[in-house]
């Protein structure tokens, strides 16, 4: 599942981000260092959240468009769209994108090999995205180009998380004297259970 940041992430109206943003670019003050980390981290989220977002976006064209139909609108050459549209996996893989051993491990650059493709079909190493700031490694090429749109100067570390996730031990039952279903299921560290039910219903939940 793509690994987005849950509602929870951003307070109870949803807009920590926007004063996080303006604490990481000291343009507002925040004296306790829990609550400054805490705002800080919401803006990061809020970035990253919008690029997995925007490839998802591009995931959906790849699948439902013939590649001379979308790669004016992806900007990119024909070559690299026909490369996005054989991969079978839900998640399109570009150049330069930054790849981690699952479910942890080190960064390394991810160089299309069929070695690549395999090791992320078979959940041994997943996609990163950005979490803004200093001392972090960035992609490269066409990830970049879209990277870059969400990337931001802010007085504080990134770091890389990943884009997309893999749920374990799923189990379900419908309850049929309460009239509900019940599931059961383990995430990384880090990801929301509120997000995979989010995936399974197709809507928001906190709305």
């Amino acid at each position: 599942m793509p690994n987005f940041f849950g509602y929870q992430r951003f307070g109870n109206d949803g807009d920590n981000h926007i004063l996080g943003e303006k604490i990481a670019k000291g343009e507002a003050r925040e004296r306790n260092p829990r609550v400054k980390k805490l705002l800080i981290n919401a803006y990061q989220s809020h970035l990253f959240n919008l690029w997995l977002s925007r490839r998802l976006e591009i995931n959906r064209l790849v699948n439902n468009f013939e590649a001379s139909e979308i790669e004016s609108v992806l900007n990119m050459p024909n070559d690299e769209v026909q490369k996005l549209k054989a991969q079978k996996h839900p998640f399109k893989l570009m150049s330069g994108d930054i790849m981690e051993h699952y479910p942890y491990g080190r960064l390394f650059d991810f160089e299309a090999t069929e070695e690549d493709f395999r090791r992320f079909n078979e959940k041994d190493i997943s996609v990163t995205g950005l979490l803004c700031g200093k001392k972090v490694k960035i992609s490269l090429g066409i990830a970049r180009g879209i990277e870059k749109d969400f990337d931001d100067e802010i007085n504080a570390d990134g770091a890389r998380r990943y884009a997309w996730v893999f749920p374990q031990d799923i189990e379900g039952r419908f309850k049929q004297e309460e009239a509900q279903y019940e599931m059961n299921f383990s995430l990384p560290k880090g990801s929301y259970a509120t997000v995979l039910l989010e995936e399974v219903a197709k809507r928001k939940i906190n709305e």
